[in-house]
């Protein structure tokens, strides 16, 4: 199996979720380009929120950080990730796609799997945790929230995702934390990045060559890739809409 690895580098919020969203619809038309994996980052910071969050929430939670910066909706679930000094992934693959295995909770074991091994390969132990639906934080932050198999180091979470399928296509969105750059206002958000915690910096350009290593040894050929001039085109038109939220609140 062949898997296209895209990194877009730094851009705004919005467009960031266009482009995610354009890959999902880019891959119901032509399913044999995918699955693709893409690499990202936050310029300026924003946060995101899950599909189902309320707006409302997020203001009173961070009332300092509202009016200074870009809050966006994801198409996934999952809780706000304020995204300051993370490197953020989305995995797009039809239904019918083996790379996620049979179900959702098999999607989010492997990539975790993939990350897992990534980072051992860069000398930092991270442990896979297996929490019971009853179980579950409720935090509103992503990062002050356990879910099943998302990664730990000394009982901080470092990697958070969320999915969606829509149409036969499995999107499924996550954040890496690298480095915590600003304390949040409320610890419903800690957040701890990488770097502090095994004491050294970790560059984005590290997490990915290992990511691909990582995939390599499961027998799955990660090819370099680049977004097509329709994806980017598609990404364009569907910024406004995520713009919308922002603009009407």
């Amino acid at each position: 199996m062949n898997l296209r690895v895209i990194d877009t580098g730094a851009n705004n919020g919005f467009y960031n979720m266009a482009v995610d969203e354009a890959l999902l619809l880019g891959c119901k038309k032509q399913p044999q380009k995918f699955p693709t994996l893409r690499f990202y980052t936050f310029s300026p910071s924003a946060i995101t929120i899950g599909r189902f969050q309320s707006f409302e929430n997020i203001r009173k939670e961070q009332a300092c950080l509202f009016s200074t910066i870009d809050i966006v909706r994801r198409i996934t679930g999952g809780r706000a990730v304020f995204h300051n000094g993370d490197i953020t992934y989305s995995l797009v693959a039809s239904t019918d796609n083996t790379f996620f295995g049979s179900n959702v909770f098999e999607g989010y074991k492997k990539v975790s799997l993939i990350f897992r091994d990534a980072l051992q390969f860069l000398g930092i132990k991270a442990e896979l945790v297996k929490v019971k639906s009853s179980e579950y934080q409720k935090n509103i932050g992503c990062f002050s929230s356990l879910s099943r198999y998302e990664l730990q180091i000394n009982n901080n979470k470092i990697l958070g995702s969320a999915q969606r399928v829509k149409d036969e296509v499995i999107l499924q969105q996550g954040s890496l934390m690298l480095n915590a750059k600003c304390e949040m206002q409320n610890t419903k958000w800690e957040q701890v990045g990488l770097s502090q915690i095994v004491g050294r910096e970790i560059k984005r350009e590290e997490i990915i060559s290992a990511v691909k290593e990582s995939i390599n040894n499961m027998e799955i050929k990660a090819e370099q890739g680049i977004l097509t001039s329709e994806e980017k085109d598609l990404a364009n038109k569907l910024v406004p809409k995520y713009q919308k939220e922002m603009i009407d609140r």
